[in-house]
């Protein structure tokens, strides 16, 4: 009885060590799984800091470039207004350049015409003397023709005004 008993100790011992090694073979397994995945997981962070600090760099870029693309936007919508109202300006000073010729030419067409009015009729008077003259009797004393200074004195051209200057600020 004592060498079943004993028979039976070793049997349930090796049973037990054969258990205990299978036991240890799977925690080896699972230390083994376990290092693996915290290499991997190390890994795993080592990719999201340079992933997030990479983030950082191309936000801090875009951010950079948002506030160039708002500053030129800026800078053109000023320019645009600048040209706006200087060609506002412009078309004022042309406009106000244009009347000022319309009414210049408009008197000197007046002048014109009243100086021409004056030659017709001037004319028109020595035609009329002619006329008279040789139309007359020959018998009786010719009528003296009329003085130049009785005529209408013809006004003189004026002058053009003077261009107006641009001004550039």
């Amino acid at each position: 009885m004592l060498q079943e008993l004993d028979a039976s100790l070793v049997s349930k011992e090796n049973y037990a060590r054969a258990k205990m090694a299978e036991k240890d073979k799977t925690i080896g397994g699972q230390k083994t799984e376990i290092e693996r995945l915290e290499k991997k997981a190390k890994t795993l962070e080592y990719k999201i800091d340079i992933l997030e600090k990479t983030t950082a760099i191309y936000e801090e870029e875009k951010r950079n470039l948002q506030q160039e693309l708002d500053s030129r936007s800026q800078k053109l919508q000023r320019q645009a207004s600048e040209k706006r109202r200087l060609e506002a300006r412009l078309q004022g000073m042309v406009t106000e350049t244009t009347m000022k010729w319309e009414k210049e030419c408009e008197r000197r067409v007046a002048a014109k015409q009243l100086e021409m009015q004056n030659k017709l009729w001037v004319k028109d008077e020595k035609l009329k003397q002619l006329k008279a003259i040789v139309t007359e009797p020959k018998s009786g004393k010719p009528e003296r023709p009329s003085r130049e200074k009785d005529r209408e004195k013809v006004l003189p051209r004026s002058l053009s005004p003077p261009p107006v200057p641009v001004s550039s600020h």
